[in-house]
């Protein structure tokens, strides 16, 4: 295929836009969020929840497969929605077995994280009797894959939600992120704030791993707001730097992926990311001669 096709072929078209609808809106909420995550050090967090993503699909195919098998009827459709609150309980889980145990955040995030990959696992094989659908689950969906008009919905309403509660919350996230013993001190309640990151993390998570896939996901929070970091230095320009990095390179990633017949969207998505972060690096390196 080339860029010829994808803008004089109607049906390719409609696919590229729903596609890129959706990667704009998972790119802008995960810009947001990646900047605070690698500032107070949460990486983890994000490539953990999309780890246990992973499980929520594959216990979103089983619930398709009973209700399937009792009722005749399916709700392939809506299954991302089944992932949202697993994810974020799974979210609040982690915080918790963070705060209260002995296990260092690194350590509790790994627990939970590769346990539910090992379980997702589990219950694809059940739910499916192969694991056919644990490839395009990880990395994302085929190029040609149409978005349905339930991802497309569920996915603004949750970019709506993410980037809403962001704006809002921006002057007490932005004090939370850079010191957070300041904000308990002048009465902000930094723990209901961290808690509102790791939730927004997980809906931007449900968001972006059935077209990015579960693995390649975590990717497009960090690589942007890494990126952002190279070309400035203020809490707000590395945001605005790094929405519009997020969005500029997924939608390369996606003309890419389908210029590449059947690739996946996520991998080229992430590998546009890792390309500019490397050109970065090695420009900031030139001109502080190091």
């Amino acid at each position: 295929m080339n860029i010829i096709d994808i803008f004089t072929n109607p049906l390719i078209l409609r696919m590229f836009l729903g596609a890129l609808l959706i990667g704009v809106l998972i790119s802008l909420s995960a810009s947001l969020l990646g900047v605070t995550l690698v500032l107070k050090k949460y990486s983890m967090l994000g490539d953990g929840l999309a780890h246990i993503g992973f499980g929520s699909m594959a216990i979103s195919a089983l619930t398709e497969k009973i209700v399937s098998d009792k009722f005749g009827t399916s709700i392939g459709e809506y299954s991302l929605l089944i992932s949202v609150p697993i994810v974020i309980a799974a979210a609040l889980f982690i915080l918790k077995l963070n705060e209260k145990s002995k296990l260092s955040g690194d350590s509790a995030i790994a627990l939970v994280s590769t346990s539910a990959l090992a379980l997702g696992y589990i219950i694809y094989r059940y739910a499916t009797g192969q694991a056919s659908d644990v490839c395009s689950s990880m990395f994302g969906s085929a190029s040609l894959l149409t978005p349905s008009s339930a991802d497309i919905i569920t996915t603004v309403v949750l970019a709506v939600i993410v980037i809403g509660i962001f704006i809002l919350c921006y002057n007490r996230i932005f004090a939370v992120t850079f010191d957070e013993t300041f904000s308990k001190a002048v009465g902000i309640n930094t723990e209901k704030y961290k808690t509102v990151i790791a939730i927004l993390v997980a809906l931007t998570i449900v968001m972006g791993m059935k077209m990015l896939g579960t693995v390649m996901i975590s990717g497009l929070i960090v690589f942007p707001a890494l990126s952002a970091m190279r070309v400035c230095k203020t809490f707000k320009g590395v945001i605005s730097v790094c929405a519009v990095i997020s969005v500029s390179c997924s939608a390369l990633g996606i003309i890419l992926a389908f210029l590449i017949d059947n690739m996946p969207i996520g991998p080229c998505v992430v590998m546009v990311n890792l390309v500019l972060y490397i050109a970065l690096t090695l420009v900031g390196r030139v001109k502080t001669g190091k």
